[in-house]
């Protein structure tokens, strides 16, 4: 035991740096952890203590041995062992089809989220995030001025097809929710309906390419000087105006301009639904106004081009730098790598449950070649005189193979009666498969009798190789 805990640890050590190097960087304190001395002692206890209580009783059984029956040839009793340890196999095939469809839920809900559509188009597109000073740009009127510049001059780079301003961005920690009225409804304003609140620039739909339902687009027309207008999403309209048509319908936001009350909006068009919240969430109701009649401090400049995005970043930071020497950007990323960090909690899970599942699989598959190899032992004068009898190479296989699947077959029974009933307290972390989808159960089950399959070859083969005459001279 003493070299199984030493293997452990210097194993986990090399696990953890592996975990944090994967591991989300929202997660608070990773990188606090570490094997450290109370974790050796826990592991070094662990295995002292699992050593005494895997060991205690085969050491009780060696003590009931009668010295007479050793003299004489007589051997422990076998059968109560194979029963035993039948049913520790049993039980880490059950605790493998549980850590397994717990992996491949998980794992069928992260290939769902890789190929649910975002809403809009994320390759090709650079994004840079930007906060104003409030003592250099004191008004909505001259940030606007900055950022009609800064699209300016950024369309002219070589390649890029679309430049846009947006606040928030999609799949960003920074989305505004405010609440929503209609006029005339008779409707408390608790009970409004909340939504995503979001300032962009005419081009900004074209150049995430969020298609257009039904009206229009926001335009360069749609100044401050203009009648308030706002373009809704599908998911928005369907829930403040179920059944109706939204086109021409006003609405109140809760939301100031540099001074005054919440101004009544028109919607003027309906466009696709974007997930802000993320793949895995609904997208919720949004209402995109003019970035000209509501600019806010902070924004992020998104750009269409037809090379590679990252390549851009440079010349961005060198544009804002020319427009203001003292502005620096917050960052910049490809929205490809916004979308792939919105997923990173998700592969972190799969990540951690495939690993775990793949060591539970990998250990019941060990514990049953050992048992079987150690029952062929046990039983070679009895597969002798069977042999001799006229037993066939494929009749003793099939006894080999036969207790595998029989040990198999009872712990991936329990482990599957136990996953029915608890994946249900997983169905949260799941998307777009159930908990109890039927092609991971069946997969399951087909990879654990594989794996026992594998581990019976080598015993098996070894059975048919024995010699019925030197057995029978033993005997």
């Amino acid at each position: 035991w003493l070299l199984g805990a030493a293997a452990g640890v210097t194993l986990a050590a090399w696990l953890v740096r592996l975990l944090v190097a994967l591991a989300p960087v929202r997660v608070p304190r990773l990188a606090d952890v570490a094997v450290d001395g109370r974790v050796l002692l826990f592991g070094v206890a662990s295995a002292l203590l699992s050593g005494v209580a895997f060991g205690l009783l085969p050491a009780l059984q060696a003590t009931r041995v009668q010295p007479a029956d050793s003299l004489h040839g007589g051997r422990m009793p076998a059968v109560s062992r194979r029963r035993i340890s039948g049913a520790l196999v049993a039980a880490e095939m059950a605790l493998a089809i549980l850590l397994l469809v717990g992996a491949g839920l998980v794992l069928e809900s992260l290939r769902h989220l890789v190929a649910e559509p975002p809403g809009f188009d994320p390759d090709g597109v650079l994004t840079a995030e930007l906060s104003l000073p409030a003592k250099r740009y004191p008004t909505s009127a001259s940030r606007a001025r900055f950022y009609a510049a800064l699209t300016g001059q950024l369309g002219t780079l070589p390649g890029v097809s679309g430049v846009a301003v947006v606040t928030p961005l999609p799949f960003s920690n920074d989305a505004v929710t405010t609440r929503v009225n209609v006029p005339g409804r008779d409707e408390a304003p608790a009970d409004a309906p909340r939504s995503v609140y979001a300032a962009a620039t005419p081009e900004y739909f074209r150049t995430m390419r969020i298609p257009l339902r039904r009206g229009r687009l926001l335009t360069a027309g749609d100044t401050r000087e203009a009648p308030p207008v706002a373009v809704v999403n599908e998911a928005f309209a369907a829930r403040v105006f179920p059944g109706e048509d939204a086109i021409g319908r006003t609405l109140r936001i809760g939301v100031h301009a540099d001074e005054g009350d919440p101004e009544t909006f028109q919607i003027v068009g309906v466009v696709g639904d974007v997930h802000n919240g993320g793949l895995h969430r609904a997208p919720e109701p949004q209402v995109y106004v003019p970035q000209a009649q509501h600019t806010w401090a902070w924004g992020a400049v998104a750009l269409r081009t037809s090379g590679e995005p990252a390549a851009l970043a440079a010349s961005v930071r060198g544009e804002v730098r020319r427009l203001d020497p003292e502005l620096a950007l917050i960052a910049t990323s490809t929205m490809r790598e916004r979308l792939s960090e919105s997923l990173a909690p998700a592969r972190f899970v799969a990540t951690l449950l495939s690993v775990f599942a793949a060591v539970a699989a990998a250990l019941a598959g060990i514990g049953l070649y050992g048992v079987l190899a150690t029952t062929v032992v046990q039983r070679t004068g009895e597969i002798g005189v069977r042999m001799a009898l006229g037993a066939r190479v494929a009749d003793v296989l099939r006894l080999v193979i036969g207790e595998a699947a029989r040990m198999a077959g009872i712990g991936i029974a329990a482990g599957v009666a136990a996953a029915i009933g608890l994946t249900r307290l997983m169905a949260s972390l799941l998307f777009g498969v159930g908990p109890r989808d039927p092609r991971t159960f069946i997969a399951v089950v087909a990879s654990l009798f594989a794996i026992a399959l594998a581990a019976a070859l080598v015993p098996a083969w070894r059975a048919a190789r024995i010699d019925p005459a030197a057995c029978l001279r033993r005997e």
